[in-house]
């Protein structure tokens, strides 16, 4: 059976044996997630999903080594990916051995980065990598779940529905903005054009017979 006990440090030392009969130790900083360690690898033990404690050493800047140069991916995906290594993951979490990322961390991780950044949508997409890098880790077999699959997200802000003009509002905006505007406005406004076909129009866009665009 794991035991807990607090060291002089401050931190908390789980001892436990595994099926190899070897006993092995694991430290955390705070009490709760050396006893959410403790039960896991417990009932780890029960399941017969024991994972030798060698292999949670490697960190999880050293996955990401392993994990980026061939991930199967786009280039603008894994420039997203880069970016919030960089600024997010890497930073924060990027040292810890897997062993001691549990779902407490990955909680803490998600309220520092909102936090920090206030951003639901950068939030989700920093532990949307975190996510994928530790399914890459139970997929190699160096952990034996993913403490990250259930972890909650803040709140999404509600999206901002858009104000429509009345005709009559839009006959105003029109009077209101300098002359060379006013078509621009009004095109705008009836020609049911996305915004970068608008701006992209010319004199020769232009029927003038028919009266068209």
């Amino acid at each position: 059976m794991a035991g807990i006990q607090k060291l002089p440090s401050g931190h908390f030392q789980v001892r436990y044996r595994g099926p190899d009969g070897r006993q092995h130790k694991r430290s955390f900083d705070r009490e709760r997630e050396a006893r959410a360690f403790a039960g896991a690898m417990e009932s780890n033990r029960a399941r017969g999903e024991w994972i030798d404690p060698a292999a949670s050493k490697v960190t999880l800047e050293e996955l990401w080594g392993r994990w980026r140069p061939d991930a199967p991916y786009r280039a603008s995906h894994l420039a997203t990916y880069d970016a919030y290594w960089r600024t997010q993951v890497g930073p924060k979490l990027g040292r810890y051995p897997l062993a001691r990322i549990t779902k407490q961390v990955v909680q803490r991780f998600v309220s520092d980065v909102q936090r920090e950044r206030n951003s639901a949508w950068v939030t989700e997409h920093a532990l949307r990598l975190l996510r994928k890098l530790l399914m890459e880790a139970m997929d190699a077999e160096l952990i034996a779940r993913n403490p990250a699959a259930r972890v909650r997200l803040p709140k999404k802000p509600k999206r901002h529905t858009p104000t429509v003009l009345t005709p009559q509002e839009i006959g105003a905006l029109a009077r209101e903005v300098p002359p060379q505007w006013r078509a621009l406005v009004l095109v705008n406004a009836y020609g049911a054009m996305r915004w970068s076909e608008v701006v992209g129009l010319t004199v020769g866009s232009v029927d003038w017979g028919r009266r068209l665009i």
